[in-house]
Parts: C-alpha cells; sequence; structure tokens
C-alpha cells in the first residue's frame, strides 16, 4: 500500500453538525490561550463536506489506500447510547467514494477526538470507557464492514495519554502543573490512560478478529540515536519507555517493560490475570508505526522533570558531540530531516517484535514551507 493519513479532527470541520457531538479536541480549542493564535479544527479543511473533491485528489495523487479516521462524536453524539445515522450515512457515502477511485480504505477508530460526554465521566481514567469502545467499535464493523478490511482501533497512544494527561498539551488538557491545568496528577495518569486504552484496544482486537478483516494498532516513536557511542542502553530504554510501554502488552502479549517497573514501580498498574490472558498471543495483526524525526538521546533528565520524562531518565539534543545537527531543519522547530532514523527504528521494531510493519505516517515539512502556503 502507498497511501495518505488523515485524522477526523484534523480535516473534517463541521464540528456540530448534522448532530456530531463534542469531542475533547472541540472542548480543548474552544479554550483560549490553549492553541497558537487560538485556532480551532471548527472548519479546519472543511473535508466532511468537500470529501468527494479531496478523494479525488487522492486518486490524481496515484494512491491506492486511504488511512482516515471516523469521529467517535459524530456516531455516539454522547459516546455510548443512541447512535447518530447522519454520522454513520456520512462515512458509508466517504467509503463507497473511496471504492470508486478504487482506493483502499483504512479505518482508524480513534485518532485522539474522544467524545466529551465521556471525558465527563473521567475519560481513559474511568475503566468503564473499555466496554464503550467495544461498542463503539461494534457499530462501526456492522455499518462498515462490507467496505473495510483494515482496521486500526487508535492511533499513537503515547500521544493522547502522555501530552493529553501528562503534559496538558494536549486535550484533555490534564496535568499536574496548576499555572497550565485545573486537574490532573502527571506522575499517576498517563499510566493509567495507557492502562485502559492497552485493555479496549485488546478487547476490540479479541472480539472481532477472524471476521475476513485485519485489526491493529499504530504506535508512535522517534529514533534515539545514542549521543555517546557505547551508550546503547540508554537509547534501548528510551524506546521501551516510549514504545515497548505499548508495545511489550499488545504484541508480546506481556507486562511492561521491566526497565519501566523498576522505574515506576506502583504507579504503574498491574494486569490482573484476567487482563493478561486477554493480552496472550498477541493483540495485533500488524505493528503500525507512526515516526518523524530523530534526535541524539543522553541518560539524565533535567533537574525539573516530572511524570514520564523523569522516569525515563534521559534528555535529548539535536547535535553531536561536535555541534553537527542530526540532520536539516524542517518547518516544524521539533523535525529535523533523518532519513536515516526511520531505517533503524524498522529495524529494532523487528529485532524485538518479529511481526508485519505498517508505516501509518510518515513525512516531512519543507522549511518556510508554511510563509509560501500562508501567501496563497
Amino acid at each position: 500500500m502507498w497511501g495518505a493519513s488523515t485524522s477526523a479532527y484534523q480535516i473534517e470541520g463541521s464540528w456540530n453538525s448534522e448532530g456530531k457531538g463534542e469531542s475533547i479536541w472541540d472542548t480543548f480549542t474552544h479554550i483560549p490561550g490553549k492553541i497558537k493564535n487560538n485556532e480551532t479544527g471548527d472548519v479546519a479543511a472543511d473535508h466532511y463536506k468537500r470529501f468527494k473533491e479531496d478523494i479525488s485528489y487522492l486518486k490524481k495523487l496515484g494512491v491506492d489506500s486511504s488511512r482516515f479516521s471516523i469521529s467517535w462524536s459524530r456516531i455516539f453524539p454522547k459516546g455510548r447510547g443512541e447512535t447518530n445515522q447522519q454520522g454513520i450515512d456520512h462515512y458509508k457515502h466517504v467509503l463507497i467514494e473511496l471504492q470508486q477511485a478504487k482506493i483502499r480504505p483504512v479505518v482508524t477508530l480513534y485518532h485522539w477526538d474522544l467524545p466529551q460526554a465521556l471525558q465527563d465521566e473521567g475519560g481513559w481514567l474511568n475503566e468503564t470507557i473499555i466496554q464503550d469502545f467495544v461498542n463503539y467499535a461494534e457499530v462501526c464493523f456492522t455499518n462498515f464492514g462490507d467496505y473495510v478490511s483494515d482496521w486500526i482501533t487508535m492511533h499513537d497512544p503515547f500521544s493522547f495519554t502522555w501530552f493529553g494527561y501528562g503534559t496538558g498539551t494536549h486535550a484533555p488538557g490534564r496535568c499536574s502543573d496548576r499555572n497550565r491545568c485545573s486537574s490532573g496528577d502527571s506522575q499517576t495518569e498517563p499510566y493509567i490512560a495507557a492502562h485502559n486504552a492497552i485493555l479496549a484496544h485488546a478487547s476490540v482486537y479479541k472480539k472481532f478478529s477472524l471476521q475476513n478483516n485485519t485489526i491493529g494498532i499504530s504506535l508512535s516513536a522517534d529514533w534515539p540515536e545514542p549521543y555517546f557511542d557505547n551508550d546503547r542502553g540508554t537509547s534501548d530504554r528510551y524506546l521501551e519507555f516510549n514504545l515497548g510501554w505499548f508495545a511489550d502488552p499488545i504484541f508480546k502479549g506481556t507486562d511492561y517493560p521491566s526497565s519501566m517497573r523498576a522505574a515506576i514501580s506502583d504507579r504503574l498498574p498491574q494486569f490482573t490475570a484476567d487482563q493478561l490472558k486477554l493480552l496472550e498471543n498477541g493483540t495485533s495483526d500488524f505493528f503500525g508505526i507512526t515516526h518523524f524525526t530523530s534526535f541524539y538521546i543522553l541518560n539524565g533528565s533535567a533537574s525539573d522533570a516530572y511524570g514520564w520524562v523523569k522516569d525515563v531518565n534521559t534528555s535529548s539534543s539535536i547535535t553531536d558531540k561536535d555541534g553537527k545537527f542530526i540532520g536539516p531543519i524542517s518547518d516544524s522547530d521539533w523535525r529535523r530531516i533523518v532519513p536515516w532514523g526511520i531505517r533503524k527504528l524498522l529495524i529494532w521494531i523487528h529485532q524485538q517484535y518479529n511481526r508485519e510493519i505498517w508505516t501509518t505516517g510518515n513525512g516531512v515539512d519543507v522549511y518556510q514551507e508554511s510563509c509560501f502556503l500562508g501567501n496563497l
């Protein structure tokens, strides 16, 4: 497959149209000061209204697949209970349009936009969300299964758990820093949210796999190149905390990495015997990976580090010992262009997990591209 990737909140717009409920990103972006220039996804790329035009562009590009996500709150406005038929019909129209364009859909069930109604009950911190996610998935499989063979349960759980519940820079905006977040605990909540996300994924996989479909998960990782040539251990520890946090339970069917268990201790949730049984033999048909950049990694975290960053006990640099940048600058201040990084990451994943790998997200924004686009 060679295709393009999007997410519902990033492109759809129509945030409160045709029965859609509010999501945590609707709520978060409407809080002044949370997003640069107070921008929102209320309109975004207007894809909800212009999907036929957008799919025609995909066809002209010559791609043979499209990974996109379904908005949970467009299917269940309140996260559970009564479904929204207009939302279901919309995605059927999208899938039919892709089918006619001979573009293979790869559908993500969850790309960070949790229904606000479920967040009001605790969101990913409340274990009831596991069954809510299964029920949501069942509606999607039932209504869209005739058009979709390839499913991704959720995209990049590291980001929506750590940045959503640890730093507070993503929705729902929870953290320990009361200058930034009104509530939250960066020491514990990211690990609780991740635990429930893993179990929600596994529950969907075990219930709906082997139904003439492929079900996987999309994880994410940057490549941590050792700053010191003989310090492979620091790089491995970073990957265990970043990637293994989710990949060990999902692909190996085991507990979290031992390095995490040792460092985090009782703040890291324990899997019960029944939960380990659920994870047994692995719960993903492929290893989805999103990768955008690389950096040099060093042992030891900054003195003001907290939560996951303090626990992993590493720090990063975009220059080596001689002051040479790891790669050219892109249009994002956090992303250097390092083509060799993805190759090293894929080799590491293969050696650790020996699963079929799908690159579910990768790319680069060209330096000053945003300035050019702003003049269009």
